[in-house]
């Protein structure tokens, strides 16, 4: 391995959720997945039959060996691989014995959630952790250390694939597929390089950025602890009053010098509607409530003090629109929600996919198109929320509905995934690589969390697991 872009790692494992293979597979992969929540076995079965509606088998589990074997291919046979699970086989600790066995003693993680939160970054953390404690008791002989690829929500590949997908998108009302300027692989031109040719947008045509909904709390509390949370000696924060502002903080000297200090969430952002009032989303958040989240993440650093999780989307969801305007394909935006789970009780992220749709409808839009940028993949919240209950959505409403791809199907993103683990490799061998992020974003997350970072204070009595993520 000495002469190795990877050293000093002698293994790589892909850190995902996990699913069912097959119908038998169901019921016990959600008992896992909803662990110490109390749901009775029949609420699950409810839930199952989303999965059986696919025969059992939740495609995450092939999409992330695509992933992994994608990653194989650029990254070379040096060192070993595999997929860890949180909740379904293979689990964490059947993987990490399985690369144990071979040889491997330095293991770097990949995490498929893009962005960073409680579900998605620090709650894997933890059951890491767990499961090498657990190794280690049951192989006392053999040390092994892990370490994490960072976050890369905000890299060029990811924003690039997800532009590219929402281009072709567009090209398909018009039963045509559009040429860009620029590769296949989602590389678009820079701002001041426009192409030459674009999809042509019918009238009255929305673009909606979907991710994975998470309860306000989480989001309140995803990134590092907020400074208030600190002074008061608690880790609560009331999810039902929405502070106007935030102080600021100071951006680390480690960022990428392309990054503006803090996210430009809202220079770009058109109105909300061709010929309506959108504000009024959803009756159980009140108008209020959405006022109040905006200033929330435009007074605050993406890096600092909360809402973290939210002030991620938006940035990406900015960057995708800035490059499909330097192809002519800007049009209007929002951002919009799915897989809500738990108590009606608990707030969690809205509006609702299926909510946000009636409102466009109401409002005059007669086109939209869907762009899943909370996955990286097509697994069970794509394929059934958006491409089954939202495509049901639409189609009652009458309105012409595309969903863009996800970003894994895209070789641009997968050489993006594949460079940051050579320039995570190269930061454990002490030297001093470029961050790279899109500019106009934020900058490069650390591979190491603080021990307070994406705390969860969770209520009592309430289910709050995503499911794939």
């Amino acid at each position: 391995m000495s002469d190795s872009v990877l050293e000093p790692y002698d293994a790589l494992m892909l850190v995902s959720y996990g699913g069912p293979n097959g119908p038998e597979d169901v019921l016990p992969f959600l008992r896992n997945a909803t662990g110490g929540a109390g749901i009775p076995d029949e609420r699950l079965e409810q839930v199952g039959g989303h999965y059986r509606l696919f025969g059992g088998v939740s495609p995450i589990n092939a999409r992330n060996q695509e992933l992994l074997d994608g990653l194989r291919a650029r990254l070379g046979e040096d060192i070993r691989y595999g997929i860890g699970n949180r909740n379904w086989h293979p689990y964490f600790t059947e993987t990490l014995a399985e690369l144990a066995a071979g040889g491997a003693r330095r293991i770097l993680t990949l995490f498929t959630s893009a962005y960073t939160s409680y579900s998605g970054c620090r709650q894997y953390r933890e059951n890491l952790a767990a499961a090498l404690d657990e190794f280690h008791e049951s192989h006392p002989d053999v040390r092994l250390r892990l370490d994490r690829v960072r976050a890369f929500a905000n890299t060029p590949g990811f924003v690039g694939a997800n532009a590219r997908a929402v281009a072709d998108a567009l090209a398909r009302f018009n039963n045509e597929r559009t040429a860009l300027r620029g590769g296949p692989d989602g590389t678009f031109p820079p701002t001041s390089d426009s192409a030459t040719e674009a999809p042509q947008i019918p009238p009255h045509t929305h673009l909606v950025f979907v991710t994975h909904s998470i309860p306000l709390e989480m989001a309140l509390h995803s990134g590092p602890a907020q400074k208030k949370a600190k002074e008061t000696g608690t880790a609560t924060l009331s999810s039902q009053t929405l502070p106007a502002t935030l102080p600021s903080v100071t951006t680390p000297e480690r960022s990428d010098p392309t990054a503006t200090p803090k996210p430009a969430l809202f220079e770009d952002r058109d109105a909300l509607g061709p010929n309506g009032d959108l504000s009024q989303r959803n009756p159980d958040f009140t108008t209020q409530d959405l006022s109040g989240l905006l200033p929330v993440t435009r007074e605050q650093d993406v890096l600092g003090e909360g809402w973290t999780y939210l002030a991620q989307h938006l940035a990406v969801a900015g960057a995708i629109n800035r490059r499909l305007a330097a192809t002519g394909s800007q049009l209007p935006w929002t951002l919009a929600f799915c897989s809500r789970s738990g108590s009606p009780r608990q707030k969690w992220l809205e509006p609702d996919i299926n909510d946000h749709l009636k409102d466009l409808a109401a409002a005059g839009v007669e086109n939209v198109v869907v762009a899943p940028i909370g996955f990286i993949s097509d697994h069970m919240e794509v394929v059934y929320d958006l491409d089954t209950e939202a495509f049901a959505t639409a189609s009652e409403l009458g309105l012409n509905y595309q969903r863009a791809a996800t970003a894994e199907s895209n070789a641009g993103f997968l050489d993006g995934l594949a460079e940051l683990v050579r320039e995570r490799a190269a930061l454990a061998r002490g030297e001093r690589p470029n961050l790279v992020v899109e500019p106009g974003t934020y900058p490069a997350f650390g591979e190491n969390c603080g021990p307070d970072c994406c705390q969860y204070p969770r209520p009592s009595q309430a289910h709050t697991k995503a499911r794939e993520s």
